[in-house]
């Protein structure tokens, strides 16, 4: 397994490869030092508000694409999950317009049609052998560096955490809100 870890300006802090347990051990340390901040707060709060860009390390479309804007919020959610109330609300302020970069993200926007068949975000997984074997998807990634097409239902997984653990999440500043639906 080979793992690294990034910057705020993508820039690469660290790499790791080896056993698969040892790389994410020694691996999560940096990130961790890079990523949290941890503050001396007892209390909890109902509402967390915070915005989405819409270039992140993921690439172009992170505050555009509904699924890496979910992904982005079930994240916030993990980060602030010891001063954030249980079902409590999120505010998050993105551009929410539909564009899911189908050139770096082939198969997300067909996740994103299979999400409105279930009614739990975990049934999506029972399409992902349809998705993730698609040859098209497949060619994208081996020769025009897309993400694989699992990538995106890893991302739902993600973000089904905040729909978990909340009441409510508002997307404000939504060009096309039926995407945040």
């Amino acid at each position: 397994v080979v793992d690294a870890v990034l910057g705020t300006d993508n820039q690469v802090l660290g790499v790791y490869c080896g056993d698969g347990e040892r790389v994410q051990e020694e691996s999560w340390k940096l990130a961790d030092k890079r990523t949290n901040i941890y503050l001396d707060i007892k209390d909890k709060y109902d509402i967390l508000v915070f915005g989405e860009p819409r270039v992140f390390h993921y690439g172009p479309g992170h505050g555009t694409n509904p699924i890496l804007m979910l992904q982005a919020i079930g994240a916030q959610l993990t980060r602030n999950y010891d001063i954030f109330r249980e079902n409590g609300v999120i505010i998050c302020a993105s551009l929410c317009n539909g564009w899911f970069n189908d050139e770096w993200f082939p198969s997300y926007k067909e996740i994103y049609q299979k999400l409105q068949k279930v009614s739990d975000f975990t049934e999506v997984m029972r399409f992902a052998d349809e998705v993730s074997n698609r040859p098209e998807y497949i060619y994208k990634y081996r020769y025009a560096y897309a993400y694989g097409a699992f990538h995106g239902f890893s991302m739902v997984s993600c973000g089904s955490i905040a729909h978990n653990h909340t009441s409510a999440i508002f997307i404000v500043g939504a060009r096309e809100p039926g995407y945040a639906r």
